[in-house]
């Protein structure tokens, strides 16, 4: 989800400056973490270090839900991918 919507996860918390440019790798993937090399690419590398940022600092579940609050109805129903679909539109029984 981060990497589809990036422009709705890429919001620091009021009074934060967002991610640390330090290498996430160890952090996020853990000591002798697999598939290192592919975390070397510069773009995959600060899609991880959102990930820190986001993730690993906060809740996943608030995190999700104040992204989700940054994207628009046909935002969510255009990507497909995730089976996303507007919330309204979800009954509850």
């Amino acid at each position: 989800m981060l990497q589809e919507f990036q422009a709705a996860y890429k919001h620091p918390e009021p009074g934060d400056c967002g991610p640390h440019f330090s290498d996430p790798t160890n952090t996020a993937m853990g000591e002798g973490g697999t598939r290192l090399a592919y975390w070397s690419n510069e773009e995959r590398l600060e899609l991880l270090r959102w990930y820190r940022y986001l993730f690993l600092s906060r809740s996943k579940p608030s995190t999700h839900l104040q992204a989700l609050g940054h994207l628009s109805d046909g935002e969510l129903s255009a990507n497909r991918r995730y089976g996303c679909r507007p919330l309204r539109s979800c009954r509850y029984r």
